[in-house]
């Protein structure tokens, strides 16, 4: 599935030249998936250095991964640190399940060396661990005669996690409301859609609507009572019927994330009848286009 990214980690595993640590050694903890005692973290990044481990006959090094998710990537390479060019200990190296079952596996990294590399995608959530052994160990439990001293690299690639669409729950028009009617256009900007994920948000104004008819004294330069349709901000006119009981303007708009993520939604603006009992818009619902002059 992931061949040309399995390819390049397990070359820059084989590769990388080892680095200082602490030796870990057979009197550890570790010769178990249940004694495993050293932890690899999830968010390890693409090379991390577990350690300088000390392999001796009858030894199985186990290192945890900890509970990894599905698409999860494990790399793993070890590195011989003695003999005349580093080719000792001749090691293999394996990726266990919580259950024990072998689910990867490499010896001398694909015939390179005595060294080991692998990279699997883990295909079901659990936990999961790093084994190392020697050479004619394809069990893991200990039946070699190897030793020496070996550099042990695992990284965890998390797989790319769903992206969860933008929120337009609590949107809002602001201005909310616009006072005095005196008919001119106003800008309206829609605030609270939020992301999830903080990816970047683009919102578009998809339409404008009103519960009363269009503004009746209107000129030839200025007969909707809304604009910004295509845009990422709405105009409407300050303006309302006087007999009525204030407009609600009905803005819609759809707010799209940079991964394709979408949501939609309505945000309102009242324009009261007066400041005085009437302060309060009904809204009678988006009867009429407010970007429609023969409306």
């Amino acid at each position: 599935m992931r061949k040309p990214i399995f390819a390049m980690l397990l070359m820059m595993l084989t590769s990388a030249p080892a680095g200082a640590g602490a030796i870990v050694d057979d009197e550890s903890a570790n010769d178990s998936i249940e004694t495993a005692g050293i932890q690899i973290p999830r968010e390890a990044g693409p090379s991390a250095y577990a350690g300088d481990f000390m392999l001796v006959p009858g030894d199985v090094d186990f290192v945890g991964l900890g509970s990894l998710a599905a698409g999860d990537v494990i790399t793993a390479a070890t590195t011989p640190l003695e003999g005349s060019g580093f080719f000792t200990p001749d090691t293999i190296l394996g990726v266990f399940d919580a259950a024990g079952f072998r689910v990867a596996y490499n010896d001398d990294a694909g015939g390179l060396s005595p060294g080991s590399a692998l990279a699997f995608e883990v295909v079901s959530d659990g936990d999961y661990f790093v084994a190392v052994s020697g050479y004619g160990d394809p069990t893991f439990e200990g039946i070699h005669s190897k030793s020496g001293r070996y550099a042990l690299t695992i990284s965890l690639i998390p797989v790319s996690a769903p992206n969860a669409p933008p929120d337009c729950s609590a949107a809002a028009a602001t201005p909310e409301e616009l006072w005095p009617p005196d008919r001119r256009m106003a800008d309206i900007s829609i605030v609270g859609v939020t992301d999830p994920d903080g990816d970047p948000v683009a919102l578009t104004i998809t339409s404008i609507s009103q519960d009363e008819p269009l503004t009746n004294s209107r000129t030839a330069n200025s007969c909707a009572d809304g604009a910004g349709v295509g845009t990422g901000m709405a105009s409407v006119r300050a303006a309302s019927d006087g007999a009525g009981d204030g407009r609600v303007y009905s803005i819609g708009f759809t707010a799209i994330d940079d991964r394709g993520g979408a949501c939609s939604g309505t945000a309102t603006v009242c324009v009261p009848h007066d400041q005085g009992g009437n302060d309060a818009c009904v809204d009678q619902g988006p009867l009429f286009d407010s970007t429609d002059c023969d409306s």
